[in-house]
């Protein structure tokens, strides 16, 4: 996929985002650490006093979205990301940062981290060594 994925998948999320917004708020920061099996998502909202507080949005950005930017994202031999963080805010602009090689402390098992791996094939010298450590189950 490519840039145009991209980018129509970073704004579906602001979309959610935006919409979920508690009021008041400067931003919002969505921390999403995600593989095939497994979406683990964190919902902080900052308030111009520089307040912070977890919250539920009322619709959550789902997995299909979620995999829809990591699809979007994906490079051969390279993979694609397993966690972000996206900064959502409220005057509608968007920061985005993705983390492609460190270990995003999902409980998942070893199946689960192969699929993973099928679903967004990585070179070996791709594959950081908690990967390989956790493929050998």
């Amino acid at each position: 996929m490519g840039l145009m994925e991209q980018q129509l998948a970073i704004e579906a999320i602001s979309r959610i985002l935006l919409a979920g917004m508690p009021p008041g708020t400067e931003r919002v920061v969505l921390t999403a650490d995600v593989i095939s099996t497994e979406t683990r998502a964190v919902y902080l909202a900052v308030y111009p006093n520089g307040e912070q507080a977890k919250f539920s949005p009322g619709r959550p950005v789902d997995d299909e979205a979620l995999d829809a930017l990591r699809d979007a994202m994906y490079r051969d031999d390279v993979g694609t990301w397993f966690g972000m963080q996206f900064v959502q805010l409220a005057d509608g602009r968007t920061s985005v940062q993705f983390n492609h090689d460190h270990d995003p402390q999902l409980a998942a098992t070893a199946d689960e981290w192969r699929l993973d791996l099928d679903v967004y094939p990585r070179s070996s010298e791709q594959v950081p060594a908690w990967l390989a450590a956790r493929l050998q189950g």
